[in-house]
């Protein structure tokens, strides 16, 4: 039994390292060449596998993107947890440092930049998987987001929540695709209109309930 769970680990392990591997090759090949031109025959030969051991793993080229995607937006996301956890008292300072942040990596992430670039110019890209077609991508910024404006705001209705929230998501995503200005000013101007939101909202409930409005 111990010789056959370790056999189990040793071949999880290496399969892990060979979809890090596929992941890390893709994504270089679509910083320098675009999403459309890459090809599942060029990506094994380069990872030095098989064409049917790569289906094995990624049954699809848009599988593959998902997996590529996915793996991208985790780590946009971890940072924008990370931006909430250096701001714990204060909403709109977390809120306008999360959005900076995320605008910025549009800006310095080689694969996103890549991926934004392409669209732009009406290129076949990932760009429908990284924006609002992705449902799990975006239900997970808005859990992250919704879990810290929550810990703040507790008394918010869920309705209130879910409308602030998925605002501050789609006008981060909206300021990925066609930047107006620097980072730091949308991340300020979004932060202003969401605790505006948050203040309305509270401010409305007040007064439904013949109480003082929420400050």
């Amino acid at each position: 039994m111990a010789q056959a769970s370790t056999a189990y680990r040793i071949r999880d392990a290496v399969r892990r390292q060979l979809r890090d591997t596929v992941l890390d090759e893709a994504r270089r090949l679509t910083i320098e060449l675009g999403w459309a031109r890459v090809r599942m025959g060029r990506l094994a030969e380069n990872v030095g596998i098989s064409r049917q051991t790569l289906y094995t793993e990624f049954d699809s080229k848009d599988h593959l993107g998902q997996e590529v995607v996915s793996r991208e937006a985790d780590h946009v996301l971890q940072g924008v947890a990370e931006q909430f956890e250096r701001h714990p008292d204060d909403l709109g300072s977390a809120i306008a440092a999360m959005v900076t942040h995320v605008l910025r990596e549009a800006e310095t992430n080689s694969l996103i930049r890549a991926v934004l670039d392409s669209a732009r110019g009406g290129e076949n890209s990932l760009l429908p998987l990284l924006t609002t077609r992705s449902d799990a991508i975006m239900s997970a910024a808005a859990g992250v987001v919704g879990r810290f404006v929550e810990a703040h705001h507790p008394e918010l209705e869920q309705r209130e929540l879910a409308v602030t929230v998925d605002a501050i998501v789609r006008m981060t995503v909206s300021h990925m695709l066609f930047p107006v200005e620097p980072a730091e000013e949308t991340g300020a101007r979004v932060a202003e209109l969401a605790i505006r939101n948050v203040h309305g909202a509270l401010s409305r409930a007040g007064a439904d309930a013949g109480g003082p409005a929420a400050r």
